[in-house]
């Protein structure tokens, strides 16, 4: 068997259909030469009978195992990984769906450098590839630090983000693979050889910061991390654990909690929380937000808003930026010719109520020309 895909489903059936029915379109070759042979493994990890009961309509192919509890995510993957013939294993989300040749072109770069462990694809946060989700960064205590230094100030926020801004619009620009040291776990290929070497994930992770621990340890042992731009995707983002959403709160504390022990030490941890939890203070006593010349707050709205500014020194190569701070440490990006956007119906459907914020930058000079705020009733 050339390759396994493996997902993991919890209170996520509706997707996983999608998902699957986009693995079966699939073409891929093998390492050798001619057509490649695959397979798809769904873990249901103690999902409802409702969720269960839907999973029924997948194609016989398609092998379900089902877990009477939640074991955990990592837990749930590595119990794929154990039964999964594949030499190359592909671990997807629910909430995504392959575009055309994305897993041959992953496993065409794993084929092409036997050093490299695992390859990633694109992501885009809708089907008509208007917004390109953010490629992960390795969390580190310093790099926590300073994202909750960016919340302080607007003007701080800019000077500390830039960096990773240019890094954003490099690896979004890039046609060519870039070497990585984190790969977002949605849709990882990746060589079973490696996971015999290092492991799988660290079963400890119910949900979150396990792809980070996993790629720390791959990149501890020589290996490298590939993300493949040709290779593009769907991800929905975060779908499963909005169906719980407080218990993926507790989830994400945790497992931020425990990758920051076993990776950086007690004491180093007690500093960025002590740190993080200061920074959170400051901002809430200062409430700090983006000038005022730069800042229009469009109020609560019911449909999509749509940005344009009718005046701009720029006419061509526009980024906007959409994300839940006006920091913009995290953010997806829409890349226009002109100033002005339609928001995408489908991720404002898919949008949890909140406070959201968009700004519209020249990429070559990082020139900002607008902020908008917005609340999703």
């Amino acid at each position: 068997m050339d390759l396994s895909v493996i997902i993991v489903n919890y209170y996520s059936a509706s997707y996983t259909l999608h998902a699957v029915a986009s693995v079966l379109n699939q073409e891929i070759a093998s390492e050798e030469g001619g057509r490649g042979t695959m397979e798809i493994l769904v873990i249901d990890n103690g999902s409802s009978p409702e969720d269960v009961a839907a999973l029924e309509s997948l194609p016989g192919s398609v092998r379900v195992i089902r877990n009477p509890t939640n074991r955990g995510f990592a837990a749930a993957v590595n119990q794929g990984i154990r039964e999964a013939g594949g030499r190359f294993l592909c671990l997807l989300n629910p909430d995504t769906q392959l575009f055309p040749w994305a897993l041959q072109r992953l496993l065409e770069h794993l084929y092409r450098h036997p050093d490299v462990a695992a390859s990633g694809p694109l992501a885009w946060w809708d089907e008509q590839r208007t917004f390109v989700l953010p490629l992960s960064r390795l969390p580190t205590p310093h790099s926590l630090m300073l994202e909750s230094l960016t919340r302080l100030n607007y003007w701080v926020g800019r000077v500390v983000c830039a960096r990773w801004h240019r890094r954003d619009l490099t690896l979004w620009r890039s046609t060519s693979p870039v070497d990585m040291d984190m790969l977002c776990g949605a849709c990882l290929v990746i060589r079973r050889a490696v996971v015999e070497k290092v492991g799988g994930f660290d079963p400890a992770y119910s949900l979150y910061y396990e792809d980070a621990d996993w790629c720390r340890r791959v990149r501890k042992e020589g290996h490298r991390l590939a993300y493949v731009p040709a290779a593009e995707i769907i991800h929905y983002h975060n779908q499963s654990a909005m169906s719980v959403p407080e218990q993926s709160k507790d989830w994400l504390h945790t497992s931020r909690n425990y990758y920051l022990q076993k990776q950086f030490g007690r004491w180093r941890t007690a500093l960025c929380e002590g740190i993080t939890a200061m920074f959170r203070g400051l901002a809430k006593f200062w409430q700090p937000g983006p000038p005022k010349r730069l800042y229009i707050d469009l109020g609560t709205l019911e449909h999509p808003p749509f940005f344009t500014i009718c005046q701009t020194s720029v006419t061509r190569d526009l980024v906007f930026e959409v994300s839940n701070h006006w920091a913009f440490s995290f953010k997806a990006a829409a890349f226009r010719p002109l100033p002005e956007l339609r928001f995408p119906l489908g991720i404002w459907n898919r949008l949890q109520p909140g406070r959201y914020y968009t700004r519209l930058i020249e990429p070559s000079t990082s020139h900002q020309e607008k902020i908008w705020s917005w609340q999703k009733g």
